[in-house]
C-alpha cells in the first residue's frame, strides 16, 4: 500500500531511536498506526532489525514467539522455562547487530504479569520498544505503561490532510491508468476523511468494481 504523511511523526519517532527512547503511538482505529509502524522499519531495516509481535497475547508466548525466531533449531530441543526464555533472549539481542526495535501492537490492557516484562528487558536496555496501544487503554494504565518503558516518547495520530488523502488517490489513479480528473481525486479524497483504513478500504472497493466490469466484458 503506497504510503503517504506522516513526515513530523516519522521525524520525531527516527529521533528518539537515534537517542534510544521508547515510543509509545497513539491513534484512533484506522489512523495507520500500524502501517507507520512498518513504513519506519522499512526505512530503517538497514540501521535497526525490526521485530513486531502482538501484544495482546501473554508475555510467554510472546517469549517464545521470539525465541522461536532467534533459535529456529532449539525450541524443540531444550523446552525452556518462561524465566530462562526471556534470559536466553535478553543475552541474545543485547549484543545484536544491528540492534532490535521490538514493535508491540493491540496493547490494550497493562496486567502485573506484562509490566513484569516489560520492566525486565526495557530496564535492562534489551530492546527498544515501539508500542501501539489501543485506544481503550485506561489513563491509570498508559501511566503504569510508561513507568514500566522508562523513557519514552509519545507520538499521537490525527487524520491525514486533504492534500495529502489527495496524494493517496493520485498515485493509484496513474498507476492503473484510471486517468481522474481533480474533481474525483477530491470527491475520493473527502469520502476517505483522512483515515488511513478508509483510504485502503476505498481503495479496494474501487478495484473490485473495476475487476468485475472487466469480467463482465
Amino acid at each position: 500500500m503506497y504510503f503517504v504523511g506522516r513526515k513530523k511523526e516519522i521525524n520525531q519517532i527516527n529521533k528518539a531511536l537515534e537517542a534510544g527512547t521508547n515510543i509509545i503511538i497513539h491513534g484512533k482505529y484506522g489512523m495507520g498506526r500500524t502501517s507507520l509502524v512498518k513504513q519506519i522499519a522499512r526505512l530503517n531495516h538497514q540501521r535497526w532489525q525490526f521485530w513486531f509481535v502482538d501484544g495482546s497475547q501473554t508475555p510467554e508466548k510472546i517469549c517464545r514467539q521470539l525465541f522461536k525466531e532467534l533459535f529456529p533449531d532449539e525450541q524443540h530441543r531444550y523446552p525452556l522455562k518462561y524465566k530462562s526464555l526471556r534470559q536466553r533472549i535478553a543475552a541474545a539481542t543485547l549484543s545484536a547487530n544491528p540492534p532490535v526495535v521490538l514493535g508491540l501492537d493491540n496493547i490494550a490492557t497493562i496486567t502485573s504479569a506484562r509490566l513484569d516484562w516489560l520492566r525486565y528487558f526495557a530496564s535492562h536496555g534489551k530492546f527498544n520498544f515501539m508500542v501501539i496501544v489501543d485506544d481503550s487503554l485506561k489513563q491509570d494504565e498508559e501511566l503504569k505503561l510508561r513507568g514500566a518503558l522508562h523513557l519514552t516518547c509519545q507520538v499521537f495520530l490525527s487524520h491525514l490532510s486533504l492534500s495529502e488523502t489527495e496524494q493517496f488517490f493520485q498515485h493509484y489513479s496513474r498507476q492503473y491508468d484510471w486517468g481522474w480528473s481533480a474533481e474525483m481525486i477530491k470527491s475520493q479524497s473527502c469520502l476517505s476523511r483522512g483515515y488511513p483504513l478508509f483510504m485502503a478500504e476505498r481503495l479496494a472497493d474501487i478495484l473490485k468494481a473495476a475487476h468485475e466490469m472487466k469480467d463482465e466484458k
